[in-house]
């Protein structure tokens, strides 16, 4: 705004004044001259016009004799002398009966004023008259007015007869005209010098005008060493010394604003040293602090977060500061019911659990532990500390498992051992009954040796899961394994249309792994897959070189090697790191999908959601798949599948 370019004026504001004023005064002194000079015309016509009306009367008595002795030589001698005046252009004298006895006059005017001049003498008066003939024309009159008498001429109360006269003011009118004229010039001289004068005056006023102007915006630039030089000895004069002054006090006053301020940033930088030194104290305490911090006001708007936040929240910071701490990472919550709220409210410490699921339907537990902060005894603020006990919580919650399966292996061993043994027993006894009841009774007994057998199998895997086999690692084709699974297990698909996909990453070669144990993982979860599947559908198993993007951790139940026959009560921390090379294999169906709220019991131990089945099957695989100190999840859609990965460590063969 300060850098738009302003039009230059064409003439200056002082200039626009003065011409303004001269041509004000112009007006004013030529009114009053043109007034004048017309009023002294016009006094002057009627100073002529009186004195020609006295010359006529003065004439009157010394004709009288002469009228009345009708003395022709007289007449005419006094006629001379009235024509010799040089304003008389008409001159004639009448007897009592109106006939002239004699005239003078100019050929030209009376050929223009004949018929005026008619009606005049025919016009019988005893008082005398005088009247305008005609209109004067030209500049100033110059042509003058004609004015007409009629004297009459009276003796002894007798009207002898009258002189008629004609007066011309040209001459008295072109003269005043050469005066006004010639007044006017010098007017206009005057005038015009006075303008001069004036620009003259106006140039130098512009010029100590400019350089203040000059000096002035130098002084608005910070330059206050230039001075106002100015010699006129008057108020402008005055004028240029207070600038001076003014900006000799502007420098001294800035001098020691400088010196303030140069000790105020002394002091700032201090200060600001200090309280950089103990921000960095309380942010290195507060980022080293193993929970997520957050700082909000009274409005419960967040002011600061730790960086904890972001990797605790799964919330980027920036997206937070400033927004209410219920629609940054609480929005699912109501305003009314936020214990941040009750504590800044009552000043009392809140605590409480969050508990969630995130969108691959891993559970989260977040500990909220709301502290008030006060100042002169009331609360500004609060500090929300938000702690993820996922890992403690998930850890609490395998050692209850490992205390049940503890006790539950046991039971099982030794159910499993006393089941065999009866089962044995029948199993004989059926054998020989085939052998002596008719054969019609073949087919009930075959049900029978069925039934044994599911319950063997079930005896079976009760003492898998009771005694889990010893693990021995060994490199392994993967892809070859994966697919010798499909084919052991290809002939118990149902009777309905599977497609099966494989897609193997040709970079993986060999993965130390247990043959048999990782055989009987792919072949529950790909019976699991096909199972899911209610008509038709695709299972598809992918196997990829993976680096991992985050820290993948899990909890083990492991038996102990100093006590084979039952399980006590031991965890075991499980982490692949970030970075960290794995071989993933991931198998995927389209099926029914599995339940939100059944996700987190999908492994444990003797669930399941098969009318028939044991719920050991996915128990047993992440055993395995653990004790080659690998993880494995699932993530799960109603109705459009789940997808099972196995997250292996890449030891390859050397």
């Amino acid at each position: 705004m300060g850098n738009a370019k302003k039009s230059k004026p064409l003439l200056s504001l002082r200039f626009k004044t003065i011409i303004t004023l001269i041509i004000v005064h112009s007006i004013l002194i030529s009114s009053l001259i043109f007034y004048t000079f017309a009023h002294f015309h016009h006094m002057v016509e009627d100073l002529t016009r009186d004195h020609y009306a006295l010359i006529s009367s003065s004439f009157a008595p010394l004709l009288a004799e002469a009228l009345q002795n009708e003395d022709l030589e007289s007449i005419r001698k006094y006629l001379s002398r009235l024509k010799d005046n040089p304003g008389i252009i008409y001159a004639a004298i009448f007897n009592s009966k109106n006939e002239i006895l004699d005239k003078r006059s100019y050929s030209e005017f009376e050929k223009h004023f004949k018929h005026i001049l008619a009606e005049r003498e025919n016009e019988i008066s005893s008082a005398s008259v005088s009247r305008e003939i005609g209109h004067a024309s030209g500049f100033f009159h110059r042509e003058g007015h004609n004015f007409d008498f009629s004297i009459p001429v009276v003796r002894d109360q007798r009207y002898l007869g009258k002189i008629y006269l004609v007066v011309n003011t040209a001459d008295i009118n072109q003269r005043l005209a050469r005066e006004s004229i010639q007044g006017i010039k010098i007017i206009v001289g005057a005038i015009l010098a006075g303008m001069l004068v004036i620009a003259l005056i106006d140039r130098r006023l512009k010029k100590i005008l400019t350089h203040l102007i000059a000096v002035t915006r130098n002084m608005a630039q910070g330059d206050l060493t230039e001075k106002v030089h100015i010699s006129t000895g008057d108020e402008i004069e005055t004028l240029g010394d207070s600038f001076n002054i003014m900006a000799e006090a502007i420098q001294e006053r800035e001098r020691i604003i400088e010196e303030h301020e140069h000790h105020l940033e002394e002091m700032v930088k201090e200060r600001t040293l200090e309280l950089a030194e103990e921000r960095d104290k309380l942010q290195a305490i507060l980022d080293h602090v193993p929970s997520a911090i957050v700082m909000v006001d009274r409005q419960l708007i967040i002011r600061m977060v730790n960086s904890k936040f972001e990797s605790t929240v799964n919330r980027p910071a920036n997206d937070c500061l400033g927004k209410h701490c219920c629609e940054a990472f609480c929005p699912c919550l109501d305003p009314q019911a936020c214990q941040v709220r009750e504590c800044l409210e009552d000043g009392e410490i809140k605590t409480h659990i969050n508990h969630s699921m995130s969108d691959s339907y891993a559970e989260q537990h977040m500990e909220h532990l709301v502290v008030p902060l006060w100042r002169e005894g009331k609360t500004y603020g609060a500090l929300e500390i938000i702690t993820d006990i996922t890992e403690k919580y998930e850890m609490q919650r395998q050692l209850i498992r490992a205390e049940k399966l503890s006790t539950t292996g046991e039971f099982a061993s030794f159910m499993a051992h006393e089941i065999r043994n009866s089962i044995t027993s029948i199993k004989m006894i059926l054998q020989l009954l085939r052998e002596r009841v008719q054969e019609t009774m073949h087919k009930d007994i075959a049900v029978a040796q069925d039934s044994i057998s599911r319950m063997e199998r079930l005896v079976t895997d009760l003492l898998n899961f009771a005694r889990p086999a010893e693990i021995k690692m060994t490199h392994q084709n993967i892809h070859q394994l994966i697919e010798e699974s499909v084919q052991l297990t290809h002939y118990q698909f149902p009777q309905k249309p599977i497609k099966v996909q494989l897609d193997f990453d040709p970079n993986i070669s060999t993965v130390l792994i247990d043959r048999d144990s990782m055989e009987k993982v792919f072949i529950n979860l790909f019976l699991n897959a096909v199972q899911a599947i209610p008509e038709s559908g695709t299972v598809k198993i992918t196997t990829s070189r993976h680096i991992l993007d985050k820290n993948l951790y899990d909890y083990a139940s492991l038996p102990s090697a100093e006590n084979e026959l039952s399980f006590p009560a031991l965890i075991r921390k499980i982490v692949l790191k970030k970075d960290q090379p794995v071989v993933l294999i991931e198998i995927s169906d389209t099926g029914e999908g599995i339940p939100r709220e059944c996700i987190s019991k999908i492994f444990d131990p003797f669930f399941t959601m098969k009318t028939n089945g044991t719920g050991l099957g996915l128990s047993l695989a992440k055993r395995i798949v653990n004790a080659h100190s690998g993880i494995i999840t699932v993530r799960s859609e109603k109705d459009r599948g789940s997808t099972f990965s196995i997250y292996l460590p890449l030891k390859e063969a050397a």
